[in-house]
């Protein structure tokens, strides 16, 4: 998206009840007061509609384009730690006095006092970056995979089935709770679809995504079934992992469109009538889950420099009352 936060104020200025907000910018090509203040005005104008969503940066390509130094991730997370500090105590109204490895700021403040919250989501897969969002983040944003070599590599996905989510999110409620903190789980959909057979696409997703058929059924980070299904999986990983918010991409990414041909493929050949009726897409998901919906709200992404190209996402929302047969998007 070439300037996400000037798209994310037409979409504030253009809706009335969505929420809006980048997902995620890197840390390292903005200034924590600089962006602060623009958190603000956009969460002032918005009467508190603008959520924020950052990150350490992952893709070295990017910083190579920018002419910045791709610095090891510990170094880059450490930024990240300081500069959500700064930020958040901005935000809030408060003066920000702070002197770090990579930031010092002195009686920094925005005038007037902000009136409404700028919610924090940091977003990663590392323990360390986590960690962060533990201490520092009002929500944190689950990946499922981690970058390797700053994307060079292939992805890390030993953390994409639901066991390994389990295991990172407990670690992530203690490191919370030693800070008297509890963060909203939000997990990023890496495949959605809806397709009348779950188990049979399920094939071709795993074959993309290079993990285990039963691995992409269980994982919180695959919404793949019908309408229905998908809304029972939502519940059930609220309730086994706690994650109450999910962001789905409207855009076909190129591993999708592949194993939708696959799929169409599989169909003709078994010329199954309930098989041909499927139309596996992603983008259907947010208008056919809208139908059972108490809200919705539109959010951009920030993808890759690499990429070149708009990208948005929905994000899923569920109620917070457990007998509540609603699911929002938002």
């Amino acid at each position: 998206m070439p300037a996400p936060l000037s798209t994310c104020a037409v979409l504030l200025e253009a809706t009335e009840r969505v929420r809006v907000g980048p997902l995620v910018l890197n840390n390292d090509l903005r200034h924590p007061v600089v962006l602060a203040r623009e958190a603000a005005a956009l969460a002032e104008f918005s009467g508190g509609r603008f959520e924020l969503g950052l990150g350490a940066g992952h893709i070295a390509r990017e910083y190579a384009r920018a002419g910045i130094r791709f610095e090891r991730h510990e170094r880059r997370i450490d930024r990240l730690d300081e500069a959500t500090q700064i930020l958040k105590t901005l935000v809030a109204g408060e003066t920000a006095t702070y002197e770090g490895a990579h930031y010092t700021v002195r009686d920094e403040q925005i005038r007037p006092a902000p009136e409404h919250a700028v919610p924090v989501l940091i977003g990663g897969n590392s323990a360390l970056l986590q960690g962060v969002s533990a201490r520092h983040g009002d929500i944190v944003g689950l990946t499922g995979f981690g970058q390797r070599n700053g994307g060079a590599a292939p992805a890390d996905l030993s953390t994409f089935g639901s066991s390994a989510a389990a295991g990172q999110i407990a670690t992530i409620r203690r490191c919370a709770a030693e800070h008297g903190r509890s963060p909203r789980l939000q997990a990023l959909a890496q495949w959605a679809q809806v397709t009348p057979n779950r188990r049979w696409v399920a094939e071709s997703v795993a074959t993309e995504l290079g993990v285990l058929p039963e691995v992409a059924l269980d994982s919180p980070y695959v919404l793949l079934g019908t309408v229905q299904e998908i809304l029972d999986q939502i519940r059930q990983h609220k309730e086994r992992l706690g994650i109450e918010r999910w962001t789905v991409f409207s855009r076909h990414s190129g591993g999708q469109r592949r194993a939708c041909k696959r799929s169409h493929r599989w169909r003709r050949r078994s010329r199954q009538a309930d098989h041909a009726k499927a139309r596996p897409a992603r983008s259907k998901i947010s208008g056919t889950l809208s139908s059972h919906a108490t809200a919705m709200t539109w959010q951009p992404a920030t993808p890759s420099v690499s990429r070149r190209r708009w990208m948005t996402s929905t994000q899923i929302f569920l109620p917070s009352s457990p007998s509540s047969d609603a699911c929002s998007i938002r």
